[in-house]
Order: structure tokens, then sequence, then C-alpha cells
């Protein structure tokens, strides 16, 4: 017996030694070095977006906790029973596999465990016994650094599943349209099939052998206790899916932004930087949906060749929530091109920027008087889009209407220089520095913009002046801003652009029986009906909006508020979830008692008073100078630009006597008013009165609204007195009472009447 021992020492050591030796020389392999599909998650991590990986493959990273609860479950139990307690090799199963091979002089089974699989699949080598060797040494090395529960995703995101899929993720969305972690038992059990034999068991081209060995599995699965017979009968009740689905591929040109800022396909890697199992974006897939159907049920009256475009952007973090860079992207390869991303004329979609200027920067107001009269420019007259000029406005009717005549007035009054710097610092940096360039057409849009930029810079406005970058990933920290506009400047635009009656009743902003508030928005129209603009905002969200023909030809129906008024309403009512609240005031605003028609402050001549808002620095102190006694009476003394129009024979004098020309026809004056309770609304009328008049209660302003409209009010009872002033400086009033009726004894009567 000791000849023995001492006969097979020798052998033993040198075993020992090679045993050893093989250690020291083969290398840990790189499990974790392969090509994955570049894959983008929404804001809430779900994947909506996928790429062929650079091998060509549909390999879509997944992490265990993403693969539901069979899939793992089946995994082990048909392909390493004992992988859980093993150290990367199962002796028992490669005694048992070696001891049946050689009895039966062939391969019967083999005794390859999940951690070998990832180190085959990590680098395939020819199927040879000193193969074998290194893969089961690697794999030793592999478990002694690697967590079981990461050595199991590695092999079920690198396992084939048939022709180029990799993983279990994407074979689960191309056999079975789903997620993984949706999978049955009887899907997960395909897919486990599917590793014996990925071209021989795919339920898409073989679904009969597929369901032969799915069904095998399953009764399987019941001998070792994974699942119950129940479960397995349930199972084996599903149909074998033979329609392939089809890989996620929404919101393009969202993703291919993301993709072009992100590197080459080459570049995304298992492990990558950020992007292990997926790049998370800042997507809302909702939004993004709402937004598609939105923009294309609007194109439905269009020809084919138009085509739209749009964004929404979170304020708060600069993050793009939705983005169509086509609407009609999927209908013909002619339409792949990103309009988001091209120049346009911007239209009347600058001009809140100048006036922003204007009010920052030259002492005006929202109140201040503009002449909205034909003026020379470069040989022509510009006109509102209307065709019709308005006479005296202020600012505020003037920029909310997009009135062309006075925003090139208000252009020459804040300068070409600074106004070229302020779009500049607001963004638009395809505008050139060279003013002579532009000319008064620049605030008209003569010059070029993109639908990102316009996004940012109202974006600004929203935030009252703070300028934040539209981002399309996820971040972890807060974003970086910084102040462009002020403060003040900002909330006068706002409360300017605010006001939605500008819209057709149907599609007014404001909710119903919601006194939240309204979004603030800007319409506009390049020359020639080429573009069609409409941005809209609130503190919380900001809204862009295009559509045009991309080749630049013109189409009558390009106008901005009919064609994306009926887009932008009910988008921006599934945006704002909740109540909007605009910001007070700033502290660098203050309120004055302004001319009706000045917008100066009101002096002892003036027809009426309004309260009215301005910057607190620079602010023009001195009592309006328009009106003045003469013979006894008030008259108007109209500035150059305003007296030549105002004494044409389509306007009254230059001077106006008030007290002569428009009427108040409701409340009469001198009568009485009987409503039955605080609910009634008296109708405000008029007769005689010309352009956008001005409505005052008791002295103080009350609304405004052209003279054909009929505005309403409510009132305690007593005494009442009801004003005017018209676009032409012209004044009327009213004076009259409010009673409620009275009821006694179950009868109503009038109460007795005493003027």
């Amino acid at each position: 017996m000791k000849k023995y021992i001492k006969f097979l020492k020798y052998p033993i050591i040198l075993l020992i030694l090679f045993l050893g030796f093989s250690w020291l020389v083969i290398e840990e392999p790189a499990a974790e070095d392969f090509a994955v599909s570049p894959t983008l998650l929404d804001k809430n991590g779900r994947l909506f977006h996928a790429r062929l990986s650079a091998d060509g493959e549909w390999l879509l990273p997944a992490p265990l906790s993403s693969m539901g609860d069979w899939l793992p479950k089946v995994a082990v139990a048909i392909e390493d029973r004992r992988f859980y307690s093993h150290h990367g090799v199962d002796f028992l199963a490669l005694a048992r596999a070696s001891w049946q091979n050689l009895s039966n002089l062939r391969i019967v089974s083999g005794a390859s465990t999940i951690p070998v699989q990832v180190v085959r699949l990590s680098h395939p080598r020819p199927r040879t016994m000193g193969s074998k060797y290194v893969e089961f040494v690697q794999a030793l090395k592999l478990s002694r650094h690697t967590d079981k529960n990461r050595l199991m995703e590695l092999y079920l995101n690198r396992a084939p599943f048939g022709g180029n899929l990799r993983g279990a993720e994407a074979a689960a969305r191309f056999y079975f349209d789903k997620r993984a972690e949706d999978l049955s038992l009887g899907e997960s059990a395909t897919l486990v099939a599917l590793l014996r034999g990925p071209s021989i068991y795919r339920p898409d081209r073989n679904p009969e052998l597929a369901r032969q060995k799915r069904d095998g599995i399953l009764d399987l699965l019941v001998v070792r206790g994974v699942a119950t017979e129940e479960e397995a009968a349930a199972a084996k009740a599903e149909p074998i899916s033979g329609q392939p689905g089809r890989m996620p591929r929404e919101a393009w040109h969202f993703s291919e932004l993301v993709l072009a800022g992100s590197g080459e396909a080459g570049q995304w890697r298992w492990g990558g930087p950020g992007r292990e199992y997926g790049l998370k974006t800042t997507l809302d897939r909702r939004l993004q949906v709402l937004l598609e159907n939105r923009m294309s049920m609007g194109l439905r009256a269009f020809p084919s060749r138009v085509t739209g475009a749009g964004a929404i952007m979170d304020n708060n973090s600069g993050a793009v929530l939705a983005y169509v860079g086509n609407a009609r992207w999927t209908e013909n390869y002619r339409y792949w091109v990103d309009c988001a991303q091209a120049l346009r004329s911007p239209g009347s979609t600058l001009k809140p920027f100048i006036y922003l200027a204007a009010f920052s920067n030259r002492g005006l107001t929202p109140a201040s008087l503009v002449a909205d009269t034909p003026l020379q420019l470069s040989g022509q007259a510009p006109r509102n889009f209307d065709r019709y000029y308005r006479g005296p406005v202020n600012l505020r009717t003037a920029l909310a209407e997009s009135l062309n005549a006075p925003a090139v007035r208000v252009l020459r009054e804040v300068g070409q220089r600074p106004a070229i710097e302020i779009l500049r610092q607001a963004g638009f940096e395809n505008i050139g520095l060279d003013s002579r360039h532009y000319g008064d057409s620049l605030i008209l849009g003569g010059c070029e913009v993109t639908l990102m930029q316009l996004l940012r810079a109202y974006g600004a406005l929203a935030r009252q002046g703070s300028f934040i970058e539209p981002r399309l990933l996820a971040a972890n920290s807060a974003p970086e801003t910084r102040r462009i506009f002020s403060e003040g400047s900002s909330w006068l635009v706002n409360e300017s652009l605010k006001d939605d009656s500008r819209l057709p009743t149907t599609l007014r902003l404001n909710r119903e029986n919601n006194d939240s508030g309204e979004a603030a928005f800007k319409t506009g129209t390049s020359h020639g009906l080429r573009d069609a603009w409409l941005a809209a905002y609130t503190p919380d969200h900001t809204v862009v909006l295009w559509n045009g023909d991309p080749d630049g030809y013109s189409h009558p129906e390009l106008t901005a508020l009919k064609t994306l008024g009926p887009v932008m309403v009910p988008l921006m009512r599934d945006v704002e979830s909740q109540a909007i609240v605009w910001p007070e005031a700033p502290l660098s605003v203050e309120t004055y008692m302004a001319c009706p028609v000045s917008g100066q402050p009101a002096g002892p001549h003036c027809p009426g008073r309004q309260t009215a808002h301005r910057l607190r620095a620079g602010a023009k102190s001195h009592p309006c100078r328009l009106h003045t006694i003469k013979d006894g009476q008030t008259v108007t003394l109209w500035p150059p630009e305003l007296a030549g129009f105002m004494a044409t024979a389509e306007a009254a004098p230059a001077a106006i006597t008030f007290g002569y020309g428009p009427i108040v026809t409701s409340p009469l004056n001198g009568g009485a008013i009987i409503v039955e309770g605080s609910g009634e609304k008296i109708p405000l009328r008029c007769e005689g009165a010309r352009g956008r008049v001005h409505w005052f209660v008791n002295d103080e302003f009350y609304t405004s609204a052209n003279a054909d409209m009929t505005p309403v009010m409510n009132l305690e009872p007593g005494e009442h007195q009801v004003a005017l002033v018209d676009s032409l400086g012209r004044t009327a009033s009213s004076k009259f009472s409010v009673l409620y009726s009275i009821e006694q004894d179950g009868d109503r009567h009038l109460p007795v009447l005493s003027f």
C-alpha cells in the first residue's frame, strides 16, 4: 500500500502544481465589457427608445430587479440548480456528466454553470477540452469577486435568444411585446427553452417545437418544486406567440438629439458612465403622446406639405418634457428633418423682449401711450395683420394685440444695438451684432430663430427673467441659472400677455369656474404666411408650437392664432394639472394712478384714472400733459405722430372736446336697476365709441373691450357712476342706482325710489 501511495505522490504533486500554475496564469475574465443597444429611459425610468448595438444586435440592458419573478427562478432551476451554493463550478454536476459521458462513450450531458456560460459568452473559444478547462478556472475566479445576483444579471442580459436578439429584455419585447418584468410563467419557460436551442425553439418560426419544449420545462419545474401543478397547467394553456413585437422607437427626434450628444453607438458598453441600464432622460411619455396627438390633429386641415414642431419645458428644472421635431415624421422620409432645430422667421414672437427693454431702460410702462399710425419703414409703412390702424393705444394693448407700427416705434425708442444685445442675451445667438443688417424689420421677424431658442427665451420670461438652459437628460443636481432680465420688467411683460380675451370665447385659456389665473401667450406669423408660431407659458411650464412648410413655401392657412390656438389651449389644460398661480408684483414694481389715455400719472384735467404699474427705478413722475383746459373745456393735445391721424376724415379732430361723441346706453343715465340677488350681471354698452373702450366704475378702472363688445359687472345696492374713454380719447358717463327687490309675505314688490 505504501508503495502505491509513494507512486501516486508525484502525479498528485504535479497536478497541484499545474492547478496552481493555471490559477496564476489564467486571467480573470472581463465579463462586463460588451456592446449594448443605445437605450433611452423616460423620467420615470421606463424604456421608450432603443437602437441596434455596435455589434448589430438588440441587447436592451436591464437590471435583475426588472426581470420579473419567474424568469430568474426558471433559469436557475433548468440551467444551474445549485447556482446559489457552488463557487462557479458545480463539481457534483461535473462528476455526473463525466460518468455519463464515459459510460455512453459520447457526450450525453454537460456541467456548465451560469458563471461558466457568462465566461463563454464574454470570450467565445473553440469547443475543446482545453477551452472548457480555461472557462472553468475563469468561472471560479469570476465567482470570487462577483455577487450571485450580478452573475445572474450578466447572464440574462447576454444570453442569445435567436437571430440578433441578446438578453431577456430584447427577447421579451420581440416575442411577447412586453417588458421582461411582465413575463408570465409560461413565457419565462419559453425563453429558457430558447437557451437550449435559440434557432430551434423560436416561437415565431417553430411554434409547435417551442410548445413541446416549454411544456417539458414546466413539468420539470413541478418535479423540482419551483412551480405547482396548478401553475404549470395554467402556463401550458397560454398560447405560443407567433407574431413578433417591435422594439420601442418612440419620440424619434427627441431621441436623435439625446443620442447625438451621447456619443457613437460603439461607445455604448455595459457599465458605461451613467447608462448601464439605459440613459435616463427628461421625457414625460404622457405629455409626449399628448403633444404628438394634438399636433397631428391640428394638421388635418392642412395640405401635406405643411407640418409642425413643438416642445414643452418644465420651467423649474429646465427639463424638456416633450419634443416633436416634425409632426409628420412617420408619413414620409422627407419629414424626418427636425424642424425644431431649423432657423425660421420668428414673426412677432420677439416683440415681448423689445418691450421688456423699453420697460426696463426707457422708463415706459404698459399704460404708456403709443401711436398705432402709419410710419415709413424703408419706403413702406408697416401694417397690422388686420390692416387697421387703431390710433392711440397703450403699450400693453400694442404688445398683446401684436401691433406692428407701435412695435417699430418701441424698437426705435430702445435702439437697435440695445435691442440686439437683449435678444442675444435671451439666447438668440443667430442674430448678428450688425444692426444695419436688420433695421426696423428686426422686431417684425426680419431675422432667424429656432423653436428651441424661443423655448428657452420664453422660459426665462416665465421665470421672471431668470435663464435656465433646457436639458434632455435627468440630473441629480440643481440646474444652473442666471438672471438675464430684471424681475420687474419681466413681470410687466407677463401681465401684458396674460389677457386671454384675445382668444375666441371657446378657446379661453382660463378654466371655467376657476380663478387660478391664465397662461400668458404670444403669437407670431412671418411675412408671406410661411411660419406660424404660438408660445404659451405659466410659472411652471413653457410650450412653443410652430407650423410651416419645411421648404419655405407660403400657405394662406398659416396664421398663428387660427391654426395653433385650437392646439395650444387644450394642450395647456393637459399640461397644467394644478392651479396656475402667478407671483405677486416684485418690490421693484410700484402701483400708480394713471391717465387712461396717456398712461402718465393722472393730472387734474384727465377724464379719469386707472391703476397702473411701473418700475420704481427710472419712473417718469411728471403728471399727464395730454389734457388741458381750453375755453373752459377739457381738450386733448395729441402728440405729432397722432395729431395728423386724428385730424383725418376717418377720425375725430385733433383737439377733442369731452362730453361730445359716445354715449353710455347701459346702464342708462339717471335710471334704476332692480336685481333679485348679488349673482345678477349688469351689461355695459355704448354707442358712438371707436376702437378700444376703457370702462371705469366709480372712478376706478374696471375693464377694456372693443366698442362692439359688452362687458358685464356685478354691483352692490346704491348709487354708482360708469364712465368710458374710447381710443380717440372721448368720454361719456352715466349715473344710476342698483336696488334689490324686497320679498314680504311671499310676494315681491319694489321699494319706493327717490332721486
